[in-house]
């Protein structure tokens, strides 16, 4: 992520997360991982095509993410990067208002999903995530 984002983007990018962004945690059912599910934590911001340029712009400045058409009419703008994610919530806390406190049980179940080593803890885990589509 650029270090160098003024109080003016992040104000910005804020508001337009408040208002465009969505924020998501689920859980995905996968034979594959220790507890059966898959934890999937990531932001999207969808803009008709003709604003393509914008997420561009968005991608540029932040650093990370992709961008995708996800319909004929429509690009989207994602990040994955649990890391990335974690970082840009810390840094945008300040500012969201309608998410803010979406923004804040994203952050605490990525710091318990760190630490997760017990069935125990998955399950608390599992409730947060339960708890945070609850906002939705």
């Amino acid at each position: 992520m650029s270090h160098n984002l003024n109080s003016e983007f992040l104000a910005y990018f804020a508001g337009f997360i408040d208002s465009h962004g969505s924020l998501h945690a689920k859980l995905i059912k996968s034979s594959s991982y220790k507890w059966n599910y898959k934890i999937v934590l990531y932001l999207t911001i969808v803009q008709n095509k003709s604003k393509h340029w914008f997420l561009i712009y968005l991608q540029n400045t932040l650093k990370m993410g992709y961008i995708k058409h996800s319909h004929p009419h429509l690009s989207e703008y994602t990040i994955k990067s649990k890391k990335e994610i974690k970082d840009l919530l810390i840094i945008l806390i300040p500012y969201l208002i309608i998410k803010k406190p979406q923004a804040k049980l994203l952050l605490e179940i990525i710091e318990k999903k760190d630490l997760m080593k017990t069935t125990q803890e998955f399950i608390e885990v599992s409730k947060l995530i339960e708890k945070f589509n609850e906002y939705k």
